[in-house]
């Protein structure tokens, strides 16, 4: 079973209030989660959240919202994450090293750099690539578990904050597909990027 780190963890509260604005409390408390409402978690790798707890999140959420809403959060939890990143020492750093890379590595270097990240955190994410595009693999995506039966992908978190950082590293723009999704019934999430 996952644990999740207190900095992946402290990234999606900060994320979520910003988002869910006065709604914040009544959804930490709906998800179990009230420990957090006085202060945000320690800023460190240690493992601070169980994966039942996450899902229980998601759960919450996804029951508040619907699947259309709960898509659109989720998406919006996406820009709000991807812009904490870019703007972190983390975002400074990845673009240093992305830099350093040839323009056809660039996309890969930076794939790599946030699945290293999310990984830190508890998050397994695997990274591949063909001739076609670069795939990334979630086997227990933090945004879906536990969910089923939706009639599209759900996971836009991902796929947008993918595609904001691929963006802002340089290159071309780039589209990030979710292509496969947990709460369809596939086994892993699988988001596909196309090379330009």
């Amino acid at each position: 079973m996952a644990e999740f780190s207190g900095r992946l963890i402290r990234l999606y509260l900060a994320t979520l209030h910003e988002v869910s604005q006065q709604e914040y409390a009544h959804i930490l408390h709906q998800a179990g989660w009230d420990r957090f409402l006085a202060a945000l978690p320690p800023d460190t790798d240690a493992p601070l959240l169980t994966e039942a707890e996450s899902q229980q999140m998601d759960q919450v959420c996804y029951a508040m919202l619907g699947e259309d809403l709960y898509r659109l959060f989720t998406r919006n939890i996406g820009v709000k994450t991807a812009q904490a990143l870019l703007a972190s020492p983390w975002g400074a750093a990845l673009r240093a090293q992305v830099a350093q890379a040839p323009p056809a590595a660039r996309p890969r270097r930076a794939l790599d750099a946030l699945a290293q990240f999310y990984q830190a955190g508890g998050v397994q994410m695997l990274v591949g690539e063909d001739a076609r595009a670069w795939y990334l693999t979630l086997p227990d995506c933090p945004t879906c578990t536990g969910l089923q039966g939706a009639r599209a992908p759900l996971c836009a978190t991902a796929s947008v904050g993918v595609k904001m950082i691929l963006d802002q590293t340089g290159g071309p723009r780039y589209r990030v597909d979710e292509t496969a999704c947990r709460a369809m019934g596939a086994p892993a999430c699988v988001y596909t990027i196309p090379r330009p």
